[in-house]
C-alpha cells in the first residue's frame, strides 16, 4: 500500500552524509520524497512510497555508519503527485 511519512530524526545525522544516503536509498528503492537538515541539527524527511519499502528504508538508514539515530518523530501525511527525491536546502 502507498503511504507517505513525515519524520524528523535526531542525534549524529549532519556533518555524517545523512541527506546524501537519504536520496541514493530512496532512489534504490524507487521512494519519492524530500531531505534536509533542520536548524535544530535534526534532519526532515518526507517519504512516500510502498509501506513495506518504507520500513525497509527507515532501518537501513538509521543502520548506516557513522549515523547515530537517537529519536524518530513520525507521522503519516497524504501521498502526493511526485517522480523523485530531493536534498532540499536547509530549513
Amino acid at each position: 500500500m502507498e503511504i507517505r511519512q513525515h519524520l524528523n530524526v535526531y542525534g549524529r545525522v549532519q556533518g555524517v552524509g545523512f541527506r546524501y544516503r537519504a536520496k541514493r536509498m530512496a532512489d534504490a528503492l524507487e521512494l519519492t520524497g524530500t531531505v534536509r537538515n533542520m536548524e535544530d541539527g535534526s534532519v526532515e524527511l518526507e517519504v512516500q512510497g510502498d509501506d513495506r519499502l518504507i520500513e525497509e528504508y527507515i532501518d537501513r538508514l538509521c543502520h548506516s555508519s557513522y549515523i547515530f539515530v537517537s529519536r524518530i518523530e513520525r507521522c503519516d501525511r497524504e501521498p502526493v503527485s511526485e517522480q523523485d527525491f530531493r536534498i532540499l536546502d536547509y530549513y
